[in-house]
């Protein structure tokens, strides 16, 4: 795949946050944005697909949930949670629903598009052992058969 031929989804019911602009901005070097409201991830999600899915948690319902949601309906994509303030609480809780990274949106453009770079290539890595007999388990690391 083409580095500029990712998609991205970012579910926040404030996509003018500056922080959100940022983040925009910083993966339109890898792909396309599309942003919408937590009412609407359900449906498009299951009539589009998206290599990365971001999560702003103070602005869903509940971030490990959605998190959660997303993952077992597609498990190959990857599901970022961004925090205005980061607590180790939620944290845990969205790693434990599967989520690929929590990060805070303090980050500059730089650290992110690092931070999304390295998600990606741990994506492609799972889709290579997937393809070639890996196996995965809930967890979502792969193992070898």
């Amino acid at each position: 795949m083409s580095i500029s031929s990712y998609r991205f989804l970012l579910v926040t019911d404030s996509p003018d946050d500056y922080g959100h602009q940022a983040l925009r901005e910083a993966v339109s070097a890898l792909g396309s944005c599309q942003v919408i409201p937590e009412a609407e991830v359900v449906s498009l999600l299951r009539e589009q697909v998206f290599d990365v899915v971001i999560v702003d948690a103070g602005s869903v319902t509940s971030a490990p949930e959605l998190v959660s949601w997303i993952r077992a309906s597609d498990f190959s994509v990857q599901v970022v949670v961004v925090t205005l303030s980061p607590h180790w609480k939620i944290a845990r809780a969205v790693f434990r629903a599967g989520a690929a990274d929590y990060l805070p949106k303090s980050l500059s453009k730089t650290e992110i598009l690092a931070n999304f770079q390295s998600i990606l290539e741990r994506r492609a890595t799972s889709v290579r052992l997937d393809a070639h007999g890996g196996m995965r388990n809930d967890t979502g690391n792969d193992s070898v058969r």
